[in-house]
């Protein structure tokens, strides 16, 4: 049973995925550092982000892109280009209804 999980990707997730791979594709490892930034911006929202960030003020803007690339770099530490990949192809084919048959319409 899926926890914290939807029970299929949604479209949009599909398409920010695959410019995700792209960049990776384009740019390596480095490119792997910003595909996860900009993952983070995808699955966090924006009010999210303002409270994490909006108290500290003038210095909020170089906070939110220390933030982002500490997060990258930090991934870097656990993935590598292979791994990221065969992640976003599980995500993008996660679907716990495949294969169901809906007793309903028997």
């Amino acid at each position: 049973m899926p926890i914290a999980a939807p029970a299929r990707i949604g479209q949009l997730a599909v398409g920010w995925n695959n410019i995700q791979l792209d960049i990776v594709d384009k740019l390596g490892m480095a490119g792997l550092d910003l595909a996860r930034q900009l993952a983070i911006t995808t699955y966090r929202s924006e009010i999210d982000f303002e409270q994490r960030f909006a108290a500290r003020g003038a210095r909020r803007n170089a906070s939110i892109v220390s933030y982002l690339r500490h997060q990258g770099r930090k991934l870097l530490e656990r993935f590598d280009e292979d791994t990221y990949r065969t992640l976003v192809w599980a995500m993008d084919t996660h679907d716990i209804g495949r294969d169901r048959v809906d007793p309903s319409a028997q």
